[in-house]
């Protein structure tokens, strides 16, 4: 709503999802500094976007909830099981010291997930 040349809105979101919990802890740490992030961020926004201020278009913004890591970690884990049993090997298999080194890479590889965030 603008009035006295003011614009004040309220926002308000569940803390339901990852990505909202996400914003709304930045929100909480900027304080009385939202506006600006808030105007900086939807501005850079409707440059992508400029159908966005046509005010015949319909929008409709859907989301998709980001994986979390330890579902990620879950899923590298049972391809590299899955592409080592059609390998003809198996982790159970394996002498002790190989599991150890194998768990060790995927342990690694998991740990270089957080570049890709």
């Amino acid at each position: 709503m603008k009035r006295d040349n003011i614009y004040r809105f309220s926002l308000q979101f569940g803390a339901d999802t990852a990505s909202r919990i996400r914003a709304g802890e930045c929100l909480e740490r900027l304080g009385n500094k939202k506006s600006a992030v808030v105007v900086s961020a939807l501005n850079e926004y409707l440059d992508r976007h400029p159908e966005f201020e046509n005010e015949t278009v319909h929008v409709q913004i859907e989301t998709a909830e980001a994986m979390r890591k330890e579902q990620l970690e879950k899923m590298i884990r049972n391809i590299v099981q899955e592409q080592i049993s059609r390998a003809g090997g198996s982790i159970a298999g394996q002498p002790e010291e190989e599991t150890d080194d194998l768990d060790a890479d995927i342990e690694k590889m998991l740990g270089n997930l957080e570049m890709f965030q």
